[in-house]
């Protein structure tokens, strides 16, 4: 089953919301934490790599190329605690 795209963006939202958002700040980064948090309590850890792409581009919209490295950065941070999520 495949987590909603609109569901998750609006989890991400409170991080993305910063247009700092990708700056390693120690604000954004316990930002970044929360919502994926909220992603995990809302709609579990039953997601993609492309899910949470997908979600980070409906929220950050045409700035979304621009940013593909952080994107993908912090897809990847996602996927690491998702995966440990699943484990625990």
């Amino acid at each position: 089953m495949m987590a909603d795209p609109n569901t998750m963006a609006d989890c991400l939202k409170p991080w993305l919301a910063h247009d700092g958002w990708h700056s390693g700040h120690q604000l954004d980064e316990e930002r970044f934490l929360k919502a994926v948090k909220k992603l995990k309590t809302t709609v579990g850890t039953d997601w993609s790599e492309c899910e949470f792409q997908d979600a980070v581009s409906l929220v950050i919209g045409s700035k979304a190329p621009a940013f593909e490295d952080s994107v993908h950065e912090y897809t990847s941070i996602a996927l690491h605690l998702r995966d440990y999520e699943k484990l625990a």
